[in-house]
């Protein structure tokens, strides 16, 4: 009863704050777990995050594609205006800029990350010298609607006025 398209993911609640927000929380089955790491939402209820603990969150094709060919003309000025775009698919960060770990270059977007001194703030989860198994799985956390649009081409033109009489211009 999905689409075939349909993203299954786990839902991110945020970071774990400390060991007693890790302790009071249902046990995630990804690894050990720590501060900064990202938190997954249980839910169906049993206490343990695990595959079951996935829901539709999206779909990858755009569900409308869409273009604009607009021509609009005023005494000798006409402007043309092209372009097309999609809407409704979503996509994941999950490439080597984002799941950054151990010997890997650093990209910007790990300045925002988890610390003790950050928690309130961060945008990104603590970094790690191995692979965090718990961090990098695809959740609403590293969602992103795939939504855009492409302006291919803007013509402003002048016609100007016929000169008749006048050799070599026309």
């Amino acid at each position: 009863g999905k689409a075939t398209d349909a993203i299954f993911s786990y839902v991110a609640e945020g970071f774990f704050q400390d060991q007693a927000d890790i302790d009071n929380h249902a046990t995630q089955t990804f690894g050990e777990v720590q501060p900064g790491d990202i938190k997954y939402k249980d839910l169906n209820g049993d206490g343990i995050i695990n595959q079951d603990d996935q829901e539709v969150v999206g779909n990858f094709n755009s569900r409308f594609q869409y273009g604009l060919n607009l021509r609009l003309g005023f005494k000798n000025l006409e402007l043309f205006v092209q372009g097309v775009g999609q809407t409704g698919g979503s996509r994941f960060f999950n490439n080597d800029y984002f799941w950054v770990y151990g010997q890997r270059k650093y990209s910007e977007e790990v300045l925002g990350r988890w610390t003790p001194a950050t928690a309130g703030s961060a945008t990104y989860p603590r970094l790690s010298s191995t692979f965090n198994n718990n961090n990098f799985r695809n959740s609403t956390f590293w969602l992103y609607e795939d939504n855009w649009f492409n302006l291919r081409r803007v013509q402003l033109t002048y016609r100007f006025p016929e000169m008749r009489g006048i050799k070599g211009l026309m």
